[in-house]
């Protein structure tokens, strides 16, 4: 008879054990669905946020009318940086950067060989403003974001055609046939 009590009493622990498994994993189900829909909530309420944010930097961006403009060499360079997108501000912002730096570099040279020699007649290789644009403000050039007048006459400049320079080529020789490929 004892061993009857055993097995009962084990059997209603294991009941008892199997519904407190089945209560708690219906509360964990619960609260975990309670965690999602929140977690949902929260990123639909940052989502709306970031949409405002790009909405309100775009309108603002575009009410400021931003643009950099020098005058260099008888050339008037714009850049506008007034743009809705954020690369395309990056972009401008940039080459802002890069055309301040080669005025710089252009005017350090300038002084510099007019120290050394004592005279004032450096010559600005003619193709600059084809070269400047080409490479330094090449991407902001290619999307519309630089335009070049003359300052005299105030008419757009007419760019010359690069072409691009034949790349040098040497050949090696070598006396072991295998570093020359023919083995």
């Amino acid at each position: 008879m004892t061993t009857n009590l055993m097995d009962r009493s084990s059997k209603v622990a294991a009941v008892i054990n199997q519904r407190r498994a089945v209560a708690e994993a219906k509360e964990r189900e619960e609260l975990g669905r309670a965690f999602d829909r929140q977690d949902e909530a929260d990123l639909l309420q940052r989502e709306e946020f970031e949409r405002r944010v790009d909405i309100a930097v775009a309108e603002f961006a575009k009410k400021t009318g931003a643009a950099i403009s020098v005058e260099f060499l008888g050339k008037r360079i714009s850049i506008r940086m007034n743009h809705a997108e954020t690369v395309v501000r990056d972009i401008a912002r940039n080459a802002g950067h890069l055309l301040s730096q080669f005025v710089t570099r252009t005017m350090q040279t300038g002084i510099i060989a007019a120290r050394n020699t004592g005279r004032a007649d450096f010559a600005v290789d003619p193709l600059w403003l084809e070269r400047l644009l080409s490479l330094d403000l090449r991407y902001a050039h290619e999307r519309g974001l630089v335009s070049v007048t003359d300052v005299k006459t105030g008419k757009p400049v007419r760019l010359k055609h690069l072409t691009p320079a034949k790349a040098v080529t040497t050949t090696v020789q070598t006396r072991d046939a295998w570093l020359a490929g023919a083995a």
